[in-house]
């Protein structure tokens, strides 16, 4: 049983995991370079690390997010939970939630 759950898992399809993850990194672009890039310490610092702000800085939209968050989907499906994957969606998060909170208040 768990070989037949094992192969319909997309780690077991690596031709199609690694298209998937070519195609996802291009559409998470925007966001990707944002978050590896030398100015997210000091967005976060400075509290302008949120949907609001990047949108009027970088023109951030919530698609780029619903990107970004796919990118790491894939990246979790596919086996790669090292490296930049779960910081990925723990930045993703902490942008829709901050991003939540100053639409709340």
């Amino acid at each position: 049983m768990q070989t037949s759950i094992k192969s319909k898992l997309l780690m077991s399809k690596k031709d199609v995991a690694s298209k998937l993850e070519e195609i996802t990194k291009a559409n998470a672009k925007k966001l990707l370079d944002i978050l590896n890039g030398p100015n997210l310490a000091k967005l976060r610092e400075e509290h302008q690390f949120t949907l609001e702000s990047l949108r009027k800085e970088y023109k951030v939209t919530v698609e780029d997010c619903q990107h970004l968050q796919q990118h790491a989907k894939i990246l979790f499906e596919s086996g790669k939970y090292q490296g930049k994957s779960p910081r990925v969606v723990v930045e993703l998060t902490l942008l829709l939630k901050l991003s939540t909170d100053t639409l709340l208040s």
